[in-house]
């Protein structure tokens, strides 16, 4: 992804929480990841400059995380797995 991509990803998705997405969420995250690996941390094209706070987003990936991982463990889902009752299956 070149980092117009990243950037539209990044906020195409950060209304993760008002959505109630995990789909978003997921996508925020990769994201985020994406945009703090992309050095240097400001840049622009066609006479447009976008600059960004790399702690910022830090803090933003680590508040996604946190909720993801509730969303998950309210769903009774760990990681990318799902928990299943099936004691009231029969044979």
């Amino acid at each position: 992804m070149d980092p117009a991509e990243v950037l539209a990803a990044y906020d195409a998705n950060a209304a993760y929480e008002e959505a109630g997405s995990v789909v978003m969420a997921t996508a925020f995250i990769t994201a985020c990841r994406r945009l703090i690996g992309l050095r240097p941390a400001s840049g622009g094209t066609d006479g447009l400059n976008t600059t960004w706070d790399a702690k910022g987003v830090r803090d933003e990936l680590a508040r996604a995380q946190q909720w993801l991982a509730a969303q998950n463990a309210a769903s009774g889902r760990i990681g990318r797995s799902f928990a299943a009752d099936l004691s009231g299956c029969r044979r």
